[in-house]
């Protein structure tokens, strides 16, 4: 949907969460910010439970609220206290932050980049741009269920197992947010094709399992 709102950002703490909006407000960026501990975002089956503040922006804003952030934090490193943990990483633990900034958040991917600089490695912004668009690509990548638990999958669904029918469909429909905006399966599609059959399966299966418990019911009553 054209102005559907999707999720930007993950955070645990709504203060930093708050500046962050204010931030984008004044740049002319629609937001929207739940704050709900109950319920975690499918789009990010990786974020921990406790990053339960979701703040969501149209996927067509994605790419000029990231270069709002990036402005932001730029200017927040140039504040941070000399006893910050980042200060005591070795040239690899931070190059390992610029590598994967998405699991490691923009503030801490600034400040890797400005210890470096001044540990004299410093890189350049052409090269930062492709390291992300190589993690982009990294990221965009199907990822894999254990035939394992697939297998697992199956029998479960085959006595009606509720676990399974909701299993299966996150397998085959769950998707994940790529730093652009743009969603894509989280799974490959041999893996999804498995979990819309174990979804059926396992719905099928509770249908007449709930029937032959009704059965049963009725005939002792008889």
């Amino acid at each position: 949907m054209e102005n559907e709102y999707i999720t930007f950002k993950q955070f645990n703490n709504i203060e930093v969460a708050n500046v962050i909006c204010e931030e984008l407000k004044s740049n002319g960026i629609a937001y929207t910010l739940n704050d709900d501990k109950e319920f975690s975002d499918i789009n990010f089956p990786r974020a921990q439970f406790e990053n339960a503040i979701s703040l969501n922006l149209q996927a067509t804003d994605f790419v000029k609220a990231q270069e709002i952030l990036d402005n932001f934090y730029r200017k927040q490193i140039q504040t941070v206290s000399p006893d910050y943990y980042l200060f005591q990483f070795s040239d690899n633990e931070l190059m390992e932050i610029i590598l994967k900034p998405d699991e490691w958040g923009e503030f801490d991917f600034h400040l890797a980049q400005n210890i470096l600089k001044d540990r004299g490695l410093e890189i350049k912004p052409e090269i930062v741009e492709l390291i992300k668009v190589e993690r982009t690509r990294e990221i965009t990548k199907p990822e894999s269920v254990n035939k394992y638990l697939i297998y697992r999958g199956y029998w479960a669904a085959l006595f009606g197992g509720i676990f399974a029918i909701f299993w299966g469909y996150d397998i085959a429909y769950s998707k994940k947010i790529l730093p652009n905006g743009e969603q894509v399966y989280t799974y490959n599609e041999t893996e999804r094709k498995h979990g819309e059959r174990i979804t059926l399966i396992g719905i099928i299966s509770l249908i007449v399992w709930i029937g032959i418990f009704i059965m049963i019911k009725i005939n002792q009553y008889q």
